[in-house]
């Protein structure tokens, strides 16, 4: 199943869904993609709708980063971590750290959470 990421839109478009139903940075599940009135929609499992391709860009795409934090990321906040890096084979912690705001938080485990900001998702592990 195709897995998209909401980045926002500018405008209403009238025969599309109201993108108002939907979060920025969230995943959304596709279950087809069709044209509709000349252009390219998604029909999302949920919300059901259609909405444009142009609003979403693919999940492979987005890159991703493992992350320890010494909080429990918010949705709305910042977030600050610092990353695994993979270096000649042996994995270290990043010297500085990354500071975003979260857009989406799930939790995803104990003391793990996904964490989406603006073109970047973290799995973060929290540490105390």
């Amino acid at each position: 199943m195709q897995q998209v990421v909401y980045i926002g839109s500018m405008q209403l478009q009238a025969q599309c869904s109201n993108p108002n139903t939907l979060v920025v940075g969230k995943v959304y599940n596709v279950r087809y993609t069709c044209s509709h009135n000349g252009q390219d929609v998604y029909a999302l499992e949920e919300p059901n709708g259609f909405f444009l391709t142009s609003w979403f860009v693919p999940m492979e795409t987005i890159p991703t980063a493992f992350a320890y934090t010494k909080q429990i990321p918010e949705a709305g906040k910042c977030f600050q971590c610092r990353t695994l890096i993979l270096e000649h084979g042996a994995v270290r912690l990043s010297h500085a750290s990354v500071s975003a705001k979260a857009q989406v938080v799930d939790n995803i485990g104990k003391d793990t959470y996904k964490v989406m900001t603006h073109g970047k998702l973290y799995i973060a592990m929290v540490v105390k």
